[in-house]
């Protein structure tokens, strides 16, 4: 193992400790991309740094203090420095120094992910079966609120559970095997399943390994996520319908009878996974406050879009959570989930990370940093198109597009052209 390996592998693990993991959950998150940053600079300052790059990287900084002096004028009590407001700042500055450091080691990126999230996944598994075989009820972490307790013999090996009234945790139950969701080292299982459409994104369209393909799948069943379900169903449809999007031309023959299995056999047992998953919703009350909350904070961004389409509502936590949580729009979506019989709720949360870029900062720049995601310079094969699609549809239920792992897909079209590299 080269020297270029374990750096590129260093990288790609710290990325995924700061996607989603105990760290943002242990509210160590800003200190943990300061130590990134620090670390991300010290292995990569040897590296040319070209004026046009970095012109361009000074640019959305202007763009996003610009942003930030606007609001502070314009909004009573806005502060001009924010801890929101430093942490985009940090966020484009590691998100350029990694994306700087995979342009030209794209297959080393592959490469590390497929093997780092390869073990992650397994890992993952393995806690489920832990936890079901010495059965503990140690409580090795809980949130603020007591409503959310991780239970197993260690921190290293436990499951996420939601607690009822008194407080007691409550059992998962996938399949009806007793198992608890799966979600390894990640918060909860929405977020867990975004990584895991990554791992089959990259075996299914880059590399084409069969057995992480069936781990991959298996570990989507295991976390029992309508997310992580939906997301199964479009790599399965993105799959056998872009037969193009393959970078195993050399397996044609074998690739075609493959899409054709997925077709009339994979399909089915995933749709079919994903009608038992969403059937329980009305049956199960914590399902449907889950649910309910996803539908407030989509709808809600919505309306918060709509309400400021041109420049937002500013990155500041303060004036984020108010345009979400208006009373006006509270009592328009309490309307809304009545004739639909969702529960009601009394705030409006971060889950939907895809439309929060648009409620910051407004449709036009948000729609600019899209365009960024989309013609991303890290996995520049003829597949992105996919990719951009399981990041889209995945960070739409989850509050990770503005984290470590997926920001420098976002800003890296922005900073980089096909010529860079």
């Amino acid at each position: 193992m080269d020297t270029k390996f374990d750096k590129d592998s260093l990288f790609v693990i710290l990325m995924i400790l700061g996607g989603g993991t105990f760290i943002k959950l242990s509210g160590l998150q800003t200190y943990y991309t300061v130590f990134v940053l620090l670390v991300t600079f010290l292995l990569t300052f040897k590296a040319e740094f070209e004026l046009k790059e970095l012109l361009r990287v000074a640019s959305i900084f202007l763009i996003l203090i610009s942003f930030q002096l606007v609001h502070s004028v314009t909004q009573p009590d806005y502060k001009l420095i924010s801890t929101q407001f430093l942490r985009s700042l940090l966020d484009l500055l590691l998100a350029y120094l990694l994306s700087k450091r995979f342009l030209s080691r794209e297959l080393s990126f592959i490469k590390n992910v497929n093997y780092v999230l390869l073990f992650v996944i397994l890992h993952a598994i393995v806690s489920v079966f832990v936890v079901r075989v010495f059965g503990s009820n140690n409580i090795v972490s809980a949130s603020a609120d007591g409503s959310v307790l991780f239970r197993g013999p260690n921190i290293l090996f436990a499951v996420r559970n939601s607690t009822d009234i008194d407080g007691y945790p409550i059992s998962g139950n996938v399949l009806g095997l007793g198992l608890e969701r799966a979600h390894g080292i990640f918060w909860e299982p929405s977020v867990f399943v975004n990584y895991v459409a990554v791992f089959l994104y990259i075996n299914i369209f880059l590399r084409f390994k069969i057995q992480n393909i069936l781990i991959g799948f298996l570990a989507m069943i295991m976390a029992w996520s309508s997310t992580g379900l939906l997301l199964s169903a479009l790599i399965v449809l993105l799959f056998t319908f872009l037969p193009n999007s393959t970078a195993s031309k050399v397996f044609k023959s074998r690739l075609n009878r493959l899409r054709l299995g997925m077709l009339i056999i994979g399909l089915p047992i995933i749709t079919t996974f994903f009608v038992m998953n969403v059937s329980t919703f009305f049956e199960d009350t914590r399902k449907l406050g889950s649910v309910s909350q996803r539908f407030y904070d989509t709808a809600g961004a919505l309306i918060a879009i709509r309400d400021n389409p041109i420049i937002g509502s500013g990155s500041n936590l303060e004036s984020y959570s108010s345009a979400l949580s208006e009373d006006e729009n509270l009592y328009e979506l309490q309307g809304m989930a009545e004739g639909i019989d969702l529960n009601s709720k009394d705030v409006i949360k971060y889950s939907n990370s895809f439309l929060r870029y648009l409620v910051k900062y407004g449709v036009p720049f948000g729609a600019i940093l899209f365009y960024g995601l989309w013609r991303q310079q890290i996995i520049r094969s003829s597949s992105k198109g996919v990719l951009f699609v399981i990041i889209a549809v995945g960070t739409s239920f989850s509050p990770i597009l503005e984290l470590m792992f997926f920001m420098p897909f976002l800003y890296s079209g922005l900073i980089f052209g096909k010529q860079d590299s």
